[in-house]
């Protein structure tokens, strides 16, 4: 019987954790950008997660629209949530 291979499993840990000391930056020093950007740490680690678990390579190409879309998304609703960036 042959073992599951948890290839990258600690990237989305890793990532999980970055936002939520984003979160708890976000909130200690009012950095509305920050706080929505944390949200958005989650949904990127499982995207990351399914492509490592494929046994896929990471590329530039398919993960810079992701992040690209999620800086945009961030500063779009905390300037419509908070009325500021920062």
């Amino acid at each position: 019987m042959k073992g599951y291979d948890k290839n990258g499993c600690l990237t989305p840990i890793i990532l999980l954790i970055i936002g939520i000391v984003c979160l708890i930056i976000g909130l200690e020093f009012d950095i509305p950008m920050i706080k929505c950007l944390s949200y958005m740490f989650p949904a990127y680690a499982g995207a990351m997660y399914t492509e490592l678990t494929k046994g896929e390579k990471w590329s530039w190409k398919r993960h810079a629209p992701y992040i690209l879309i999620a800086l945009i998304t961030s500063v779009v609703v905390s300037y419509i949530f908070y009325g500021r960036v920062w």
